[in-house]
């Protein structure tokens, strides 16, 4: 028995041309498959979003045929497809769940290579602690986003959400290499911030 979007499968294997009778009825399969996924896990996708989706789906897809990561002698590819639909709807409503704590989120963000960015004794933590923590927290990283979107975002996918280098930049369509160093940077850019706005830089 032929298997389901063989031919799709086939095409991209191969780096062939994709054709409009194959292809289109993958992608609207794809795209009913993602809307069945988030709401069967209770949530409903606007439109941005499902194209959003549906551009991580077809790229996590490719790149999976690309690693070799489908089997057709373990799997069909219209199930392994489904599977990867629901990886890439599982992951998108978990980055938009409630933050885990924030202490230990910001414990997270401003610790470099085991050790604070300047040579002070006073944590950043015990700054925003004895500054009303709860709200200058809020304040300084939405701040924080404005001054650095492309720092802020890396720090949300790892600090908040708990992904890993990996995780984020197949998320952010990186390298992991390249993840690695904006998050070592935006720990620093955030550092500079605290520090600046609490008074005490340049040992003030």
């Amino acid at each position: 028995m032929a298997q389901r979007f063989w031919n799709v499968y086939v095409a991209i294997r191969d780096k062939g041309d994709l054709r409009p009778e194959d292809w289109d009825p993958f992608i609207t399969h794809v795209r009913w498959e993602l809307r069945a996924k988030a709401s069967g896990y209770g949530h409903s996708i606007n439109e941005n979003t499902e194209e959003e989706l549906l551009h991580h789906i077809i790229a996590s897809v490719v790149d999976g045929i690309a690693k070799a990561n489908f089997d057709p002698n373990r799997n069909t590819f219209k199930n392994w497809v489904d599977g990867v639909a629901r990886n890439v709807v599982r992951k998108y409503l978990r980055l938009h769940a409630t933050p885990r704590g924030q202490e230990k989120s910001l414990d997270e963000l401003l610790e470099i290579d085991g050790e604070w960015a300047s040579g002070g004794t006073e944590s950043p933590e015990q700054v925003l602690l004895d500054d009303e923590a709860a709200m200058m927290l809020q304040t300084r990283l939405r701040r924080f986003q404005q001054q650095y979107p492309q720092y802020y975002e890396v720090l949300r996918l790892r600090c908040f959400y708990n992904l890993s280098t990996e995780e984020t930049a197949s998320y952010l369509n990186e390298d992991n290499a390249n993840i690695s160093r904006r998050l070592h940077r935006a720990r620093v850019k955030l550092r500079e911030m605290l520090e600046i706005e609490g008074g005490n830089h340049d040992g003030r």
